[in-house]
């Protein structure tokens, strides 16, 4: 990172979408490499939904050890790549237990699900602590209102990122879990200190309906439940439920979450709120977007149900489209001072498709070679931006597949669209995914039988048929 002047007060964010396993997958693709920059000490926010929350939250917690258990002038560019490497083996062993089938393995947990207070989405959350979180160091029962953390070199006193970053070489981020409000159709967030609806997602010429104000806990809430309120995707999932935080005319508020990509699922807007002086949380922004992006059909369903789930999508579409006009807008305005944002259909070619005549009908694509910029055969990254979004088991291909992806996106674009991260070219780690996919991917040849694996990812597995066979048997009950 260049040296910065008092004046730029640069203050980096990072965005982790949703998409399931997969993101978080493609996440830790990305992270590996902001760690080989020693970029991840300099940031200062960062905000996840969904599958993002999933490894989001993993990595804070080993972040959050690191920062209490160790001096700041001895953390090194060394602790955080660790702490990638460890996320690279836990948790996709951790995956790999499939917490799907485990949701419904247990005959007792089978049970209280149909008790009204309990849901399988609680339960899936009580399986993020247990089967991925539990890896970590310091493995307790854990709440999100206690994870703030507590810099090691500041024994006591008040610990606020806002007070004290700006004095660590080592930088102490806010912690955003974004999820989607029922009530409202607002943004609600859990962070180590609050939960509820940040303000400045409200637009009040636009939107007259009440806010749910970010408020302190009240009582201790479950780190697993927050990050299932993050992954709940209607329809699969219940809704997670929160009684007793708002009363509206005097009556009791029941809230209830889904999946924070109904709303926003790129986690970009928590990073654009401004303070009182109109400043945002962050000037440089580092997007991590593995969500699901819509293919083209030739002949869409006719049907309700299929124009109904092909409307979603187009929404999504739209609202992901015009989250990153924003991004450009406020980079072209000078209000951000970089924008990193990666997907994973970038540098995959279009089509212009001509109307039929009498005349000979030609298609025009944009024939680049077989290869991305980044080195990866296209192809092959088309596959990965189709794999699924399911929170089943991964093979070592299919996770090793989309953290290569990840990892040469960010090493070939990060230089490129973020100028204080121009001359970042570290000697590159010894990663285990890179030994196993970067020289397969970028084969220029296309392997029959890494194809098949890498385009059979896309199909829903033996899991989710469990999933949906166990929901009948309980329905049944």
């Amino acid at each position: 990172m260049t040296e910065e002047t008092t004046e730029e007060k640069t203050k980096i964010g990072l965005a982790l979408s949703g998409g399931g396993f997969r993101a978080s997958f493609f996440h830790i693709g990305m992270l590996a490499k902001l760690a080989e920059c020693d970029v991840l000490r300099h940031v200062e926010a960062i905000s996840c939904v969904s599958g993002g929350s999933i490894i989001g939250t993993h990595y804070y917690l080993e972040l959050r050890n690191l920062l209490q258990t160790k001096a700041d002038n001895d953390i090194t560019r060394q602790n955080y790549i660790d702490i990638v490497k460890r996320l690279e083996v836990d948790f996709l062993k951790a995956v790999q237990k499939n917490l799907l089938k485990l949701l419904f393995s247990n005959v007792v947990d089978n049970l209280e699900m149909l008790n009204p207070k309990y849901s399988r989405t609680q339960r899936m959350g009580e399986l993020f602590e247990e089967i991925i979180y539990s890896k970590v160091n310091d493995d307790k029962k854990r709440c999100i209102n206690d994870l703030k953390v507590q810099p090691y070199d500041l024994n006591n006193g008040d610990s606020s990122p806002s007070k004290h970053n700006g004095q660590h070489k080592a930088k102490v981020p806010i912690f955003i879990i974004n999820t989607t409000c029922l009530n409202t159709g607002h943004n609600f967030q859990f962070t180590a200190t609050e939960i509820g609806e940040p303000p400045a997602g409200i637009n009040r010429y636009v939107d007259a309906t009440y806010t749910l104000k970010k408020a302190p806990y009240k009582q201790d809430y479950r780190l697993g439940y927050a990050v299932a309120a993050s992954a709940c995707v209607p329809v699969a999932f219940e809704p997670i439920t929160i009684d007793g935080l708002y009363q509206h005319d005097k009556k009791d508020i029941t809230v209830r979450l889904v999946d924070g990509g109904v709303s926003d699922n790129q986690g970009t807007s928590a990073l654009l709120e401004r303070d009182e002086n109109g400043n945002v949380l962050c000037n440089v922004l580092l997007v991590s977007d593995a969500s699901g992006q819509m293919n083209v059909k030739d002949k869409p369903g006719k049907h309700i149900k299929s124009a109904l789930s092909r409307s979603y999508s187009i929404f999504q579409a739209r609202l992901r489209i015009a989250q990153f006009r924003e991004l450009e807008a406020l980079k072209e305005s000078g209000t951000l001072k970089g924008l990193l944002f990666l997907h994973l259909k970038k540098g995959l070619e279009t089509q212009s498709i001509e109307c039929i005549s009498t005349a000979t009908v030609t298609n025009h694509t944009v024939e680049t070679g077989p290869l991305t910029s980044y080195g990866i055969n296209k192809k092959y990254q088309e596959c990965l931006s189709n794999i699924r979004t399911d929170l089943d088991s991964f093979s070592d291909t299919e996770a090793r597949a989309l953290m290569t992806s990840g990892y040469l996106m960010t090493e070939t674009m990060l230089p490129k669209e973020v100028k204080e991260f121009s001359n970042c070219h570290p000697k590159r780690e010894d990663w285990i995914f890179l030994k196993d996919m970067e020289q397969p991917l970028g084969d220029t040849k296309i392997d029959p039988v890494l194809f098949k694996k890498l385009d059979e990812a896309s199909e829903t597995l033996e899991a989710k048929k469990f999933l949906n066979r166990a929901i009948d048997l309980i329905r049944g009950l």
